[in-house]
């Protein structure tokens, strides 16, 4: 009898182990970053960027830009990065009818998958991808003037950018629990 019981317990200790592995994942907060691309000179940027980078020669802008959930589960499982680039596509279009949206395929960054979209007006283009991973949500774009027949380059240049972007694991984060809120709806830190 007791032999029967020893592949349950190990199915439920397993099972344990994976919830408690896809929670900590769920609820991890990453450290992004990107090294200057060639062709790309760093500008000075304003703290809500993580980055930003001129196109020498070109008027073209790649910056981006991350949210953080420092809790102890994640408040939005469901939202996926797919649907942040769908919205992007059908806000625009629905908002802004003189510029055209769609959507661009993905791109598997260090760490993380990018879903892009494209809104232009004439030669003023922006390209943006989205992902997120555990509470860390990124936005990443490019913007300015590309020609029409430059297009596919940029885009493709986008990619590769896009690819280079690192995902690093934040170690020894300062985690909030949710039964730590306070009634004005601010946040204590555990001790």
């Amino acid at each position: 009898m007791a032999l029967c019981a020893l592949p349950v317990l190990g199915g439920a200790a397993y099972v344990r182990w994976k919830a408690d592995s896809d929670r900590a994942a769920s609820v991890a907060t990453y450290t992004i970053s990107l090294e200057t691309p060639p062709g790309w000179s760093p500008r000075k940027h304003s703290a809500v960027h993580l980055f930003e980078f001129v196109k020498n020669g070109q008027p073209l802008t790649l910056k981006a830009e991350a949210s953080q959930f420092q809790f102890d589960q994640n408040p939005t499982p469901q939202i996926h990065a797919a649907d942040l680039a769908q919205g992007y596509v059908i806000t625009n279009n629905a908002t802004r009818s003189e510029w055209n949206a769609e959507r661009l395929g993905e791109v598997q960054a260090r760490g993380a998958e990018f879903f892009l979209a494209r809104r232009h007006l004439g030669d003023d283009n922006v390209i943006v991808g989205f992902a997120i991973k555990g509470n860390t949500s990124v936005v990443v774009l490019v913007s300015g003037k590309i020609g029409e027949g430059k297009v596919p380059a940029a885009i493709e240049e986008f990619k590769q950018n896009l690819a280079n972007v690192q995902f690093t694991p934040e170690k020894g984060q300062t985690v909030y629990h949710v039964a730590d809120v306070d009634t004005a709806g601010l946040l204590r830190q555990k001790d």
